[in-house]
């Protein structure tokens, strides 16, 4: 039967359901989404029209670095709005960086570094006590492959581990078990007054704006948060490093700051310095061992000396051969983050 408000020789147009207004309707789908799309339309019809539509998410989560140890599951990307953040390469390479994005030393890294249980475990219990009051959430700035991050996470009381760390080579070969983020120093990707203790260890002679930072620290710190910098300053190096590779001595007094320039400049931001002092611990039963870890050039500053000059530093470990423990120092000074009177944070 014809409709009458249908002219001769014309069918009734079938009507179906409204489609939804979407403000997405120009904004181009992700590939998952198209090829969805494109498979349903492929799919033979089963007696009735459906409308599907599909929107794009506003701000798609990038997808999780491959690593050897951990699942994606271990990565996060939130941002000071708590937005998930995207970028076409969020691992930026920067000139302080580079060094730590070759892929040699990434894989060298941890195992060169690494410490016994025991020393490690002492390390991180008196980072904690260094607290200005309980915590439950730590940030670990520069974290390299999440040593102290996910020992943070086992021996304290927190709820909540993260990792700052801009090399990409470092993170893929991190320890699991912690959450890791894309970011500098100097631009944390994280939530404004989140934390209540934030690591720099072995950092700070890396960072090209030291007061930058530190007024990052300022903002993602909760009132009363502690910074606990780990470093060896400039009129203090003493590292055993030193006594077999002389002249990385004289290059690190140009590399490392003073004690005075990070506390002026970490004081400068808003934190209030609260103890200082130094902390030792073994790393190595005797220098054999010792030897075997520097032997695959596990640290960044290896890079300055040549091939001849390396080779002639482990040789003199050879002939020295001591079977003591091996200790190494670091100096550490604890930061408290001063009332909101105080503070240049970002909301």
């Amino acid at each position: 039967m014809r409709s009458a408000a249908t002219p001769a020789g014309r069918r009734a147009p079938r009507r179906g359901p409204e489609p939804r207004p979407c403000s997405c309707r120009d904004r181009p789908l992700p590939r998952r989404a198209r090829r969805t799309r494109q498979a349903r339309r492929r799919r033979p019809c089963a007696g009735r029209r459906t409308t599907v539509r599909r929107c794009a998410p506003a701000l798609p989560a990038p997808a999780p670095v491959p690593r050897r140890q951990c699942s994606p599951s271990t990565f996060l990307w939130p941002t000071p709005g708590g937005r998930v953040a995207h970028s076409a390469s969020p691992w930026e390479v920067n000139d302080v960086t580079r060094a730590h994005d070759d892929e040699r030393l990434a894989d060298v890294y941890q195992a060169g570094n690494e410490m016994p249980e025991r020393s490690l475990e002492a390390w991180v219990r008196f980072i904690g006590s260094l607290a200005n009051g309980p915590v439950t959430s730590v940030l670990d700035v520069g974290a390299g492959t999440g040593m102290f991050c996910a020992a943070m996470a086992r021996w304290l009381p927190v709820s909540t581990a993260v990792g700052v760390e801009p090399s990409l080579a470092m993170v893929r070969c991190a320890v699991p078990g912690v959450h890791y983020v894309a970011g500098t120093a100097e631009q944390l990707p994280v939530a404004s007054r989140a934390f209540d203790l934030a690591l720099l260890s072995r950092v700070v002679h890396h960072l090209p704006d030291r007061r930058a930072a530190a007024a990052e620290l300022v903002r993602v710190l909760r009132p009363g948060g502690t910074v606990v910098v780990r470093t060896t300053f400039r009129e203090r190096l003493d590292a055993l490093v030193y006594d077999y590779w002389p002249r990385l001595r004289e290059i690190d007094s140009r590399r490392f700051p003073s004690r005075d320039e990070v506390v002026a400049d970490l004081t400068a931001a808003g934190l209030s310095l609260t103890r200082e002092t130094s902390f030792a611990q073994p790393v190595a039963a005797d220098l054999r061992e010792y030897r075997a870890r520097m032997a695959t050039a596990p640290l960044s500053k290896f890079a300055h000396l040549s091939p001849a000059e390396f080779a002639d530093g482990l040789a003199r470990m050879d002939r020295a051969g001591s079977r003591q423990p091996v200790e190494e120092r670091y100096d550490v000074v604890a930061f408290t983050r001063r009332g909101m009177e105080h503070a240049s944070a970002r909301t």
